[in-house]
C-alpha cells in the first residue's frame, strides 16, 4: 500500500481532480492499515476497524466513478447504491456487532465494488480509447475488479473449506496476499499514467 502511496505523492501536481480524490483513498487505506498493524503490535483486538474499512472503500471507490462517469442514470444509481449499502451495513453492525461481522461485510463491500468497476470497465471500453492501458481509470478499476473477484470468490465461496481444512486457509491467504500485491502495483502505475488526463467534473 505504500507504492501507490508514494507514486500518487510524487505524480500529485500532475494529477486531475478525481486522481487526486483517488490519493485521497489510497491515503486512507494507508492510515488504516497502520491503524491496523499498530493494534495487532499492542495484542488489541483490530476486527473493528476492519469493518469500518469495508464501509469507506466502496463508498470511496463510487464516488471516484461518480467523479469520472457525469452519467445521470449512473449518478443517480450510483448515489441510491451508496444510501443502500450505508443502510445494510448498519443494519449488520446493529444486528451482529461490529466486533464480529467482518465476513459479512467483506462480502457486501467487495460484492459492490465488483459490480460497479465491471460497470466502469466496459464503460471505458466502449469510448473507444486506443490504449486503454494507459488510461488511469481503466487500470483502477481493472485492479478492483480483479481484487473483488477473487476476494469474494476466496472469502465467501470458499471460506467453508478452508476452515474444514487447514492446507486451503494457507492457499487462501497465499492467493489473496498475491492479488493485494498485484492490485497496489497497479494502482501505483495509474497514477504513473498521469500523461492520459482524464476530464475533471
Amino acid at each position: 500500500m505504500i507504492l501507490p502511496f508514494a507514486a500518487g505523492l510524487w505524480k500529485y501536481r500532475q494529477q486531475t481532480k478525481p486522481m487526486r480524490f483517488f490519493f485521497l483513498f489510497m491515503t486512507t487505506n494507508l492510515c488504516f492499515e497502520i491503524g491496523l498493524h499498530i493494534l495487532s503490535y499492542m495484542y488489541q483486538f483490530n476486527l473493528w476497524l476492519l469493518n469500518i474499512l469495508y464501509l469507506v472503500q466502496p463508498l470511496f471507490v463510487l464516488q471516484f466513478y461518480r467523479m469520472v462517469n457525469t452519467g445521470k442514470t449512473f449518478r443517480k444509481v450510483s448515489l441510491y447504491t451508496m444510501l443502500a449499502f450505508i443502510l445494510v451495513w448498519s443494519g449488520f453492525m446493529l444486528h451482529y456487532g461490529i466486533k464480529y461481522t467482518e465476513g459479512n461485510s467483506m462480502a457486501i463491500s467487495n460484492l459492490l465494488v465488483l459490480f460497479a468497476s465491471g460497470y466502469m470497465l466496459i464503460y471505458k471500453i466502449q469510448q473507444g480509447e486506443l490504449n486503454l492501458f494507459r488510461n488511469q481509470v481503466f487500470i483502477i478499476a481493472l485492479s478492483y475488479f480483479l481484487f473483488s473477484s477473487v476476494a469474494v470468490i476466496l472469502f465467501s465461496i470458499l471460506q467453508k473449506i478452508a476452515l474444514v481444512n487447514r492446507a486451503y486457509e494457507y492457499s487462501q491467504l497465499f492467493i489473496f496476499s498475491m492479488v493485494n500485491v498485484t492490485s497496489n502495483l497497479l494502482f501505483a502505475y495509474s497514477f504513473l499514467c498521469s500523461s492520459t488526463k482524464q476530464k475533471s467534473y
